[in-house]
Order: structure tokens, then C-alpha cells, then sequence
């Protein structure tokens, strides 16, 4: 935890650097703010983190079936390991989660000093992450959060309660899994340095404190002396063609990316197209193939292999997660069709029969911030239906592995 303060542009910013399970931040947001007066309060908050900490997560208004028809399912799940896996780590140290945030966010609405809101929208982040790096290590890193979550949890004793607290945990796990992947880290922590410090020396205020994570603060600066560096090199071209009386100014070439380009999402790879409409005409070609070929027997083998192979391994992935008999039956018995339809899942459809048959209280959506275990994950309607979605679709995935290589490789 520290305080930093820069001089840029004839305004003052004071960055406060802070662990996000620490109480001892609170108390330095709260002493910074109360003594600083400032005219702007930056946090390192979206909008929809921000709504997040005023109201809760409010998952009840979730629509399961858009969102499992968007393909986020998986994602969702994702997002609620990582919310939990924090939260527990803050009921060690005994404070909330992003709590020094809050704080700020109180502070200013108490002073109606103005909020500024300077960290990227979670969801770009989220997209700019998965996109940068292959599916292979998307499944890795799944397995890696999940079988993590659900690890035996040893007792923190103080010196490790007290290191907690006086480091920015998230950065720190954050740079850990950089080194597992070190593509994330362009995503996850270099560019929020960069869009950080845009925002930040975009405030309009005379003197803005701006709260973020210590782990930040290095990147924050950098690139606000970057930026300083290259106005004060403009200034100088600008000052040289006017002695001059040219009036052409060489403009020096970016330090930073762009806010715009930090908020680009990125385009879609091709290959899930591909995919998707690629083992339809496979399947349909192999068909064709074996029937002119090898006869009608060997065509009706693989129509049968390819039938079985996707109801057996998809049946299995919603039985793991949890479905009821029903739904088991019924993803056998589709599977094989969903896995030749571009535009039907096989997840879909188990999620579709457990929807139909029980729907998620209410309160199970409000329970999802306190799951800790696999089992908690299985007996909680919302997250069993997620599971059942996510390792239904795994199964019909890996039949499709597993059964073209065998046909193409073994009967040609």
C-alpha cells in the first residue's frame, strides 16, 4: 500500500495504491480522501462492478436460458469461481472484496465529489483475455480455476493473514497466472495500466485521488510519464516549426494505445464458423462417401458410431453434472443431431429439459455468492444447470474428437 503524487498538465494526481482485502487500505482511502478534499475520486471500477458494490450481484435477474443461448454458461461459471474464490480469501483477513472501493465510491457521494470511473469494461477485458490466448489453453486454465476452487482449503495462519494484508492479493495472482500465461498479461494487467492512466489523466478535476491496486501503480506511472514526455516533445516541435514558420509539426509517434484501441473488441476468429459448420458437411460427406464407396453397411456403421459415440460421452457430461434421468435420456438421444445442427448445442437441450422441469428459486440465485464446494456447485439449482450445460456440450465435443479420427483414419 502506498501514495503517489504526480504533477501532469498544472493538475495534481494522487494515486493511492491499495491491497483489495485489506483493511488497512480502507482506513488509507479514507484518511487520503478526508484530508486531500479532492475534486475528482478515480476508482478502479466499471460500471457494472460499481452497481455491483452499491446493490450486490443481484444474479435473480439473470435470464438462463438468453444467456446459455449465448454460448456463457461457461463463462458465468468462470466469473463465479473467481467471485468466490475472493470472497473467501476476504473472510480471512475479515474485510469484503473491492471494500476500500466502496469507501471511495461512499466517500465521494457523502462530499458530491465527482466519481470517475477509470478501469475498462469487465466484459472487454474478459473477451480481449480468452481471445488472445488458443482453446487449449482455455481448457487448461478452466480446469486450472476450477479443480483450484474446489481444493482442500488450508487455515491461513497470522503471518500469512498479515502478508495478505498488506499486498495487493489480486495483482499478485493475477502476475502468477501470467507466468502460466503470459499472454494474459498483456490483457489482464499491462493494457489496465494503460487504460487506467488515460482515464485518470483525462479527469477534469484540479486534484483527482485516484484509488486503484497497488500491483497498478508501477504501469500507472509509466505511462503517465510516458504520455508527459511525448506532450513535452510535441510542445517542442510546435515551439521549433513556429520559429521557423513551418507549418507542419511532426507528431511523434504513440507511447500508449489509445483508449479506443484498448476498447476494441476483437474479431471473431474463424474458426468457430468453421467448426461449426465443418462437421455438419463432414459428417454429410463421410456419409456419401461410405455409402458409394464401402456400400450401404459400412454407411449405416457410421451413422450408428457416430450416433452412439455423441449420446454416450454428452449423456455422461450431464449425468456428471447432475441431470435427472430424463435429461440424460433425452441428450442421448439428440446429441447426435445437435452435433450436425450449426445452430443447436447439445447443452442447450439438457438445459432446455432442467429449466423445463425445475427452474431456479430465487434464492438459489441469491445463495450463488456463498458456494464453496463441488457439492454446493451440484445441489444449487443455477450453477447445477450451468454445470450440467458446460459438460454436456465437453462430451458431444470430445465424441466429435474422437469418432472422425477413428473413421477417417481406421475405414478409408
Amino acid at each position: 500500500m502506498s501514495i503517489k503524487r504526480i504533477a501532469f498538465q498544472g493538475k495534481e494526481i494522487i494515486l493511492v495504491g491499495t491491497a483489495h482485502i485489506s483493511r488497512a487500505s480502507v482506513e488509507l482511502v479514507e484518511k487520503t480522501i478526508a484530508e486531500e478534499k479532492p475534486n475528482i475520486i478515480a476508482v478502479e471500477l466499471d460500471e457494472s462492478r460499481l452497481r455491483q458494490l452499491l446493490e450486490g450481484q443481484q444474479y435473480e435477474k439473470m435470464n438462463m436460458s438468453e444467456l446459455i443461448q449465448k454460448g456463457q454458461a461457461g463463462l458465468l461459471l468462470l466469473n463465479l469461481f473467481l467471485a468466490n474464490m475472493q470472497k473467501r480469501l476476504g473472510e480471512n483477513v475479515g474485510v469484503k472484496p473491492g471494500e476500500e472501493m466502496l469507501v471511495a465510491v461512499k466517500a465521494a457521494q457523502a462530499g458530491k465529489t465527482p466519481i470517475l470511473l477509470a478501469d475498462r469494461d469487465l466484459k472487454i477485458t474478459f473477451q480481449r483475455a480468452l481471445a488472445s490466448i488458443s482453446l487449449f489453453e482455455k481448457l487448461k486454465l478452466g480446469g486450472s480455476i476450477f479443480t483450484g476452487f474446489f481444493e482442500e482449503q488450508k487455515p491461513f495462519d497470522k503471518e500469512q493473514i498479515e502478508k495478505m494484508k498488506d499486498q495487493d492479493l489480486i495483482s499478485h495472482l493475477l502476475e502468477e497466472l501470467s507466468k502460466q500465461y503470459p499472454k494474459l498479461k498483456q490483457t489482464l494487467v499491462d493494457e489496465r495500466d494503460a487504460y487506467l492512466a488515460h482515464k485518470i489523466m483525462l479527469s477534469p478535476g484540479k486534484k483527482t485521488v485516484a484509488v486503484v491496486g497497488a500491483g497498478h501503480m508501477q504501469g500507472i506511472q509509466s505511462h503517465i510519464a510516458a504520455h508527459e514526455q511525448q506532450l513535452q516533445l510535441l510542445k517542442k516541435e510546435a515551439k521549433k516549426a513556429e520559429k521557423e514558420k513551418d507549418t507542419k509539426i511532426m507528431q511523434p509517434a504513440p507511447i500508449i494505445p489509445s483508449l479506443a484501441e484498448l476498447e476494441t473488441l476483437p474479431k471473431p476468429k474463424p474458426w468457430g464458423k468453421i467448426i461449426e459448420w465443418g462437421i455438419p458437411l463432414i459428417f454429410l460427406a463421410a456419409l456419401i462417401y461410405f455409402f458409394f464407396t464401402k456400400g450401404a453397411e459400412l454407411s449405416i456403421e457410421f451413422a450408428i458410431a457416430w450416433i452412439v459415440s455423441h449420446g454416450v460421452l454428452a449423456a455422461l457430461g450431464a449425468f456428471i453434472g447432475g441431470a435427472r434421468l430424463r435429461t440424460v435420456g433425452w441428450v442421448a438421444l439428440t446429441a447426435w443431431f445437435a452435433a450436425i445442427h450449426p445452430l443447436i448445442a447439445t447443452g442447450w437441450i439438457a438445459a432446455a429439459a432442467e429449466l423445463k422441469a425445475k427452474p431456479p428459486t430465487i434464492q438459489e440465485f441469491t445463495q450463488l455468492s456463498e458456494l464453496r464446494t463441488l457439492g454446493d456447485f451440484r445441489r444449487n439449482r443455477v450453477t447445477q444447470i450451468l454445470l450440467i450445460t458446460v459438460l454436456a456440450n465437453i462430451g458431444g465435443m470430445l465424441a466429435g474428437f474422437i469418432i472422425i479420427p477413428y473413421l477417417f483414419g481406421f475405414k478409408l
